[in-house]
């Protein structure tokens, strides 16, 4: 035996034999089956033979807790992925995501919309309201007739302007509160839950959808209550800064309130999302939305502009024909059919405005709080 010198393994020499393992066997007959080469053993540490190619948890032989599939999070129905987007991306994920889920946002819609229509109109009919427009009429042209004859309107004249006008005005002020104090919320809430719902593919129902409405309906009309009590301050400052400082003064206190009142309307738009989606309270939704859209005003702004201009475009498409057509009927008729195209109007348009709403929240959560991160950590 000879070694060689600084090598790790000892040199054989031609003169011994092989080992025995090294010794080839006699050659297989003619014809004969000859099994395959068997495949190098793979190193596993956890000595159970790797899962195959493809496999899941529940492939033969995997290894428990193990799943070689790539780990995705949820993607957005009709937006793609969570990710922050532009206006016009925004925009058109909210027209995807409702023309996916078209039966499902109508009838959210529908169903709080119709009943409205239905009451309003019954109101309407109570209240004789077409009666009391048609009094106002022949009571102000036979005023205008005396004032021109050189006489004062008489005292029943007056009377008789003031209960019209009184009727009109507590039908109006009824009609708008059960419409914003309980419409108007239920439909946002209920639409918002949809949305949410399917936007992080999840499933949803109308009465699912309703039922969360019915538990931030309080929170919602507090919410309501509080940006009324800040519209009705901020009028009353300019009614005293006219007193006090005259036509100039009013102006520019008029000036300096609606620019607060447009600041304050785009900085808490997306309060009735935080309440329903977070279960805040009113108070802390509007901060809420106030944090999550802080530095995006103009951005927010421009999102509303359109969504407003989309409103106006697809109502008048909606309603302006038929109005025209019917312009010949009687008040009571056409107030009939306004109330009627008013319905389907909301019901087919409100949503889109809603939709979006609900996709710039998320968004502003991706932005602000990288919710798309947080959203794959949920699901690793």
């Amino acid at each position: 035996m000879v070694r060689k010198l600084g090598s790790q393994w000892p040199a054989m020499d031609s003169a011994d034999p092989p080992p025995p393992s090294w010794q080839p066997g006699p050659p297989p007959p003619p014809g004969a089956w000859v099994p395959p080469p068997a495949a190098p053993p793979q190193w596993n540490p956890w000595g159970a033979p790797p899962p195959p190619a493809g496999g899941g948890p529940g492939a033969p032989g995997a290894i428990p807790g193990w799943d070689p599939r790539p780990v995705r999070a949820p993607t957005a129905v009709g937006s793609g992925s969570f990710r922050a987007r532009g206006v016009g991306e925004l925009l058109d994920g909210a027209f995807t995501l409702y023309r996916r889920n078209f039966l499902l946002i109508v009838a959210i819609a529908a169903a709080v919309q119709v009943p409205f229509a239905l009451i309003q109109l019954a109101l309407y009919r109570a209240a004789d309201l077409s009666g009391h427009l048609s009094s106002i009429n022949t009571t102000l042209q036979q005023i205008n007739a005396r004032t021109q004859s050189g006489l004062y309107a008489s005292s029943d004249q007056i009377d008789t302007l003031k209960g019209d006008a009184g009727a009109l005005i507590g039908t109006f002020v009824l009609v708008f509160a059960i419409q914003y104090l309980v419409v108007r919320p239920l439909a946002e809430a209920a639409t918002t839950r949809a949305v949410s719902d399917r936007y992080l593919d999840r499933p949803s129902s109308v009465g699912s959808s309703y039922g969360a409405a019915l538990r931030r309906l309080p929170a919602l009309i507090a919410m309501t209550l509080l940006l009324t009590l800040g519209a009705t301050a901020l009028a009353a400052v300019v009614i005293v800064a006219a007193v006090v400082a005259g036509a100039g003064g009013a102006v520019l206190v008029g000036l300096l309130a609606l620019v607060a009142m447009a600041v304050g309307y785009v900085r808490v738009r997306v309060a009735a999302q935080a309440i329903v989606l977070e279960g805040v309270s009113g108070v802390r939704g509007l901060r809420r939305s106030w944090s999550l859209l802080r530095g995006a005003f103009w951005r927010t702004f421009g999102i509303l502009g359109l969504l407003a201009l989309i409103e106006l475009i697809v109502s008048g498409i909606v309603t302006l024909p038929v109005t025209a057509a019917t312009s010949g009927l009687d008040s009571g008729s056409r107030q009939l059919l306004q109330t009627a195209l008013g319905a389907v109007a909301t019901v087919f348009v409100a949503p889109i405005t809603l939709i979006t709403l609900t996709l710039y929240y998320y968004d502003a959560r991706i932005r602000r709080e990288a919710f798309d991160i947080e959203m794959l950590a949920a699901s690793l």
